[in-house]
């Protein structure tokens, strides 16, 4: 003796089940989103445009201090640097690993050259860049790139004649 039929088994066409119809369907959406994915994971992988690292970094250069960010991105970096102070001022970047405000004074002059006494300048062996030219007079705006800066510890700094070691540094810090 069969058992009693429910009234959609006794609708349903002899030989179909809609078990396969739902699975093809759950088939197709998952196929679908590992497809996207797949493609986006491709785009990504095979991106070769890394974007250039471009950063601009105000300064403000006086009596006797040099204010700015503490880190910028490896790359192109441009300086716009502007004394705010009362007299002359200039402004270099300087890779070191010594100590913010540290460097040793061995120089003095215009340029600065190794001198036995009376340094009052730092070497400027390590500078990467400068506001370069005359010293900037109170008011005055520069502007200045030093393309590909490398990561590293850096030191903003005013090396005119005991002004580094009056306190005209900045430590800056490229990641």
């Amino acid at each position: 003796m069969g058992a009693a039929m429910s009234q959609s088994e006794q609708e349903q066409p002899q030989g179909t089940n809609p078990i396969p119809f739902v699975g093809i369907v759950a088939a197709v959406i998952v196929f679908v989103v590992a497809l996207i994915a797949a493609s986006l994971v491709f785009a990504v992988a095979t991106n070769d445009q890394t974007p250039s690292a471009s950063t601009t970094v105000n300064v403000t250069v006086k009596e006797y201090s040099v204010t700015a960010p503490p880190t910028a991105l490896a790359g192109d970096v441009t300086f716009v640097v502007t004394n705010a102070g009362t007299m002359p001022h200039e402004l270099l970047v300087v890779l070191t690993n010594a100590l913010p405000g540290q460097i040793p004074l061995t120089d003095s002059g215009d340029p600065p050259v190794p001198v036995a006494s009376g340094a009052d300048k730092i070497s400027e062996d390590g500078s990467v860049g400068e506001t370069g030219g005359e010293p900037l007079e109170p008011g005055e705006t520069r502007t200045f790139t030093v393309t590909d800066l490398a990561s590293g510890k850096y030191q903003l700094l005013c090396n005119i004649a005991g002004h580094y070691k009056n306190g005209m540094w900045s430590a800056f810090r490229v990641l």
